[in-house]
């Protein structure tokens, strides 16, 4: 969904943060699940921030992701012992990513870059994810 809404993405260097889900790899499954619930929220709220989407596709991908992956991941996480909360890295991530856009007065080759970032976590998350799904 996150392809069809533009060009091709442009290389994120410096921009994911490869140190923090290198950790998040190694913890437990509560604390892996609540990572993924907390990283799809956060992507949530970015895509909140206008641009000229197509609203039909842009409409698909909030849905899927908020309606399906993070109530299920919260239904999931609720399953669990609450544990340490550790998103702040995260959600330092997710704010420097919205001061980009901003800097850049939300233009589209700040979205292009943006995009990027977020296919990475989707990425990411997903091998995260097939590595819990015997636990399920």
């Amino acid at each position: 969904m996150l392809r069809k809404m533009g060009e091709q993405p442009v290389p994120i260097t410096g921009l994911f943060p490869y140190r923090l889900y290198k950790e998040i790899e190694t913890s437990t499954v509560a604390v892996r699940v609540r990572f993924l619930a907390e990283v799809t929220e956060q992507i949530v709220k970015l895509f909140d921030i206008p641009e000229k989407w197509d609203t039909r596709k842009l409409d698909d991908l909030q849905n899927v992701l908020a309606n399906k992956q993070l109530k299920g991941l919260k239904r999931c996480a609720a399953a669990y012992p609450a544990t340490e909360r550790r998103p702040s890295a995260l959600r330092r991530h997710f704010r420097k990513l919205k001061r980009i856009l901003k800097k850049a007065n939300y233009s589209h080759d700040a979205w292009v870059q943006i995009r990027a970032v977020v296919k990475t976590h989707l990425e990411r998350m997903y091998m995260i994810y097939s590595d819990l799904r015997p636990n399920f």
